[in-house]
């Protein structure tokens, strides 16, 4: 009887492993056959680096974020891969007695362009900079949300090549959910508040993605600006002397973009500094890509397209067209705003919808609230340069890039990592002239 049992006990576990093994092949074959009749299977790149993550490291890690122009000078051209005024007076009493704040300005900088948003998009007060007010854990969530992992976490990447795992969770995830939660929240509420007073009210679906895009990209884009301007003394000075030109502290948008060289300083900044670098498109058809520049595959044969397949991923690399050195020079990867008063003759043939640049994309799938942005940054910037002086109150070479989509500020310091970029703030003064 017992050797029946262990018998049937080895049978029962043998089937167990052998319908695993089903699942398993059924779940990976339609991956294995589009790897196997892809297209693009013969493209020159980079060996994987890991052999469930591929390449998407590399993508991941924006401290990493000119691998891209690396792996283009090496494989070609085609390659495979797997409210500011508010804002000013809370830095203002921190400045005290001519004496320089240690001041966080990526926090401060998302408080105000979330409620920069708020009120624009939505007639509604957010009060991310007011301490106390209800509304103010929205800011809190979106923190929460920005502030992702080191590393892709392996268990989200199985969840995209195995959708049954999405019930499985860890605390990252659980994190993620209760944030989302409290931006759904107030997020309907917002549009009830709407529905109540117009006819027409916002979409729900697209509430939250409106208030992260419109305000997470607009302040990491503004926090890059003051990281550069810390970088460039004379850029600063230059920049403070043609603001203070200006009679008023609150200029029109007429006022503001009349100003040539903060709009030099914006644009080299998103040129530079895109606050995000680099996103995907699907192919939803077999199709040819036509190229500027030929390339050769791997076996020798030079072509001038590249020919895609049905559900084929693309990675758009926005930073890496903006910081070409074939488009824009040697100095490419330099903060030089100087150089939009005569612009390569190259960036010409860029198609994004701005500035010769793809930091806002190009064609239909361009960012819609590009212009809001703009404004939105520039206002900030002349208030902010008005006001004060910046430097860096870390070491440059701690100064990095968050790991994800949204490339915010990253500090490296002895007891770890942290999203955010620490300036000493000092009130500006006249200096009289005799």
């Amino acid at each position: 009887m017992v050797d029946y049992l262990l018998s049937f006990g080895f049978q029962f576990a043998l089937a167990v492993m052998l319908i695993l093994c089903i699942v398993l092949a059924w779940a990976l074959l339609p991956v294995l056959w589009w790897r196997l009749k892809s297209p693009l299977r013969r493209l020159p790149g980079p060996p994987s680096a890991h052999w469930l993550y591929g390449n998407l490291g590399d993508v991941y890690d924006a401290r990493k974020s000119m691998f891209l122009d690396e792996w283009s000078e090496k494989y070609g051209p085609a390659v495979r891969f797997g409210g500011f005024l508010n804002l000013r007076d809370v830095w203002a009493r921190e400045a005290t007695d001519g004496y320089p704040a240690y001041v966080n300005v990526l926090k401060g900088l998302s408080r105000v362009t979330l409620d920069a948003i708020g009120l624009a998009g939505f007639g509604h007060d957010i009060g991310a900079l007011s301490p106390g007010k209800a509304d103010s854990e929205l800011a809190k969530a979106f923190e929460d949300i920005f502030d992702v992992p080191k590393r892709i976490p392996a268990l989200a990447v199985l969840q995209t090549i195995f959708p049954t795992l999405e019930c499985l969770s860890n605390n990252i995830m659980r994190r993620f959910d209760y944030a989302h939660s409290i931006m759904r929240r107030i997020g309907r509420q917002s549009i009830a508040d709407k529905k109540a007073s117009m006819a027409v009210a916002p979409d729900e679906k697209n509430t939250i993605p409106f208030l992260a895009t419109g305000h997470e990209s607009t302040s990491t884009a503004t926090a890059w600006c003051l990281f550069a301007l810390t970088q460039a003394p004379r850029v600063q000075e230059t920049l403070r002397d043609e603001v203070l030109a200006v009679t008023t502290a609150n200029p029109t948008m007429d006022e503001l973009i009349a100003l040539p060289y903060l709009n030099m300083v914006i644009r080299e900044t998103l040129r530079l500094h895109p606050p995000i670098a680099s996103t995907m498109r699907v192919a939803t058809k077999e199709d040819a890509i036509p190229l500027s520049t030929s390339f050769k595959d791997m076996d020798g044969n030079v072509h001038s397209s590249i020919r895609v397949s049905e559900g084929t991923p693309i990675l758009i690399p926005i930073l890496a067209i903006n910081t070409s050195r074939t488009i824009w020079g040697e100095d490419a990867h330099e903060f030089k705003p100087e150089r939009w008063e005569d612009p390569p003759q190259p960036t010409a043939n860029i198609p994004g919808v701005w500035a010769h640049t793809l930091s806002f994309l190009g064609g239909p799938r361009a960012c819609i609230g590009y212009r809001l942005s703009l404004v939105e940054m520039k206002a900030l910037v002349f208030t902010l340069v008005r006001a004060f002086e910046f430097s860096l109150a870390v070491d440059p070479s701690q100064v990095t890039k968050m790991p994800g989509i949204l490339q915010r500020p990253l500090v490296e310091t002895r007891g770890g990592r942290a999203s955010q970029l620490p300036l000493f703030v000092k009130r500006y003064t006249r200096r009289e002239v005799y």
